[in-house]
């Protein structure tokens, strides 16, 4: 099977799910050259097998225009590939009343510390697995970082969840990882190091 073929039965048997060129290019076919495995994606566009939905990043043709912003969602932010951050993760918590016009995410789908903007998305590149603890640590970063204006949005659910999340141990192999992928303020990762 060529390459071309790969791609087709790729997106045929991910029918709801976004395909980012490079991290594909990266994670399934590395020995074939980048500019001629792009030019396969032009082809596989233009011959309606899929639909560009940002620079790099496509969605099956058949995928309703509808359903790609929760496609390109659970792509880069679920199933352990990510989380939001930001206004939108504030949402999430419960802490802002409306959702953020631009979803901000850190992601392992793309290389650390590369942005990339898709649709509505802002993402971040982050060489971490989004577990459970990952997630928890990488909030509690979050609300120690931008302490004065979570706190603003809802002083007592920011006061809950800082509670629960710095009560709970984390694991310092973890903590230099997020810390290496994320980049925190110095006094945002002495305040974290003073809680253990």
């Amino acid at each position: 099977m060529n390459t071309t073929e790969a791609i087709r039965r790729y997106v045929k048997d991910h029918p709801e799910e976004i395909v980012d060129a490079a991290f594909l290019h990266k994670t399934l076919f590395p020995i074939i050259k980048k500019q001629t495995y792009l030019k396969l994606f032009s082809r596989l566009a233009e011959e309606g097998t899929i639909k560009s939905v940002g620079r790099g990043v496509y969605a099956p043709a058949s995928l309703p225009d509808e359903k790609v912003d929760e496609a390109i969602l659970d792509y880069y932010a679920n199933h352990g590939n990510g989380m939001l951050y930001g206004d939108a993760l504030y949402f999430a918590l419960g802490l802002a009343s409306c959702p953020a016009e631009t979803t901000m995410i850190y992601t392992n789908r793309l290389e650390n510390g590369k942005k990339k903007h898709v649709s509505s998305y802002e993402l971040i590149g982050a060489d971490i697995v989004f577990d459970d603890e990952a997630k928890d640590l990488i909030t509690l970063l979050e609300l120690i970082e931008d302490h004065a204006y979570a706190i603003s949005l809802d002083s007592k659910k920011y006061a809950e969840i800082y509670n629960k999340l710095s009560r709970q141990d984390y694991s310092y192999e973890l903590f230099e990882e997020i810390i290496k992928s994320i980049k925190y303020k110095d006094s945002t990762i002495t305040i974290l190091k003073n809680m253990a």
